[in-house]
């Protein structure tokens, strides 16, 4: 059954099947019905960007009503391809839906996600407003629930050194824009792992609530 015909039934029977796989595998460019019934059924939701290629899972989503959206334009996937195997750090237990857009952020079907994260960002690619820019008001939440924001900056190439203090201007900038304020890591209900194709080193951790304050002008 092709992914534009693929049913409820046939979600289901799809993450049934991908939880008994050994690696994780994520459903790929789903049409935008079908990811809407994925987000319909899931509770919890996460939208990682610039997740790699291939995708890397930094979130330990273990309950089934947990979805993790990862987007990235280099992946180089064929577009009728239906799965995509997922990086994982974590030792089995991964129950939750799984899913990897090869586009930009701006090109994911909108939704309202629980968590917006990035972990190694190009910090010159912050800079330039290719990451985190304004188009991602789509995906900020619009109801009294909580958001939140974690971003995982890198201390060890090159480009951090040079652009690590404008890129974390404009991550202030964006949060202040969007009425994030920084916070210490808050509790989460999945485990955060930072997956970054960098490997363990030496990073910066940014965490942010989405807060709504009456503002006197």
């Amino acid at each position: 059954m092709g992914v534009n015909s693929q049913s409820k039934e046939g979600e289901g029977q799809f993450f049934k099947e991908r939880n008994n796989s050994n690696t994780p595998q994520a459903l790929y460019n789903p049409d935008k019905p079908i990811f809407q019934s994925i987000v319909g059924l899931s509770t919890y939701k996460i939208l990682d960007i610039g997740c790699g290629d291939p995708p890397r899972l930094s979130w330990g989503v273990t309950n089934p009503n947990q979805l993790w959206v990862g987007c990235d334009p280099a992946i180089n996937l064929q577009k009728n391809e239906r799965l995509i195997d997922v990086s994982s750090p974590f030792k089995g237990g991964i129950k939750g839906k799984l899913v990897v857009f090869g586009d930009i952020a701006d090109e994911v079907p909108q939704f309202q996600p629980d968590i917006i994260s990035l972990v190694s960002p190009n910090p010159k690619d912050i800079y330039d407003e290719n990451v985190l820019s304004y188009d991602l008001e789509k995906f900020l939440r619009i109801d009294s629930k909580r958001q939140h924001l974690a971003i995982v900056l890198d201390n060890i190439t090159f480009q951090a050194a040079q652009y690590r203090k404008p890129a974390m201007e404009r991550i202030y900038r964006w949060m202040e824009r969007f009425h994030f304020e920084e916070i210490d890591k808050p509790t989460f209900p999945c485990e955060f792992r930072p997956n970054s194709v960098l490997g363990p080193g030496r990073s910066t951790s940014i965490y942010g609530e989405r807060v709504f304050k009456k503002r006197f002008f």
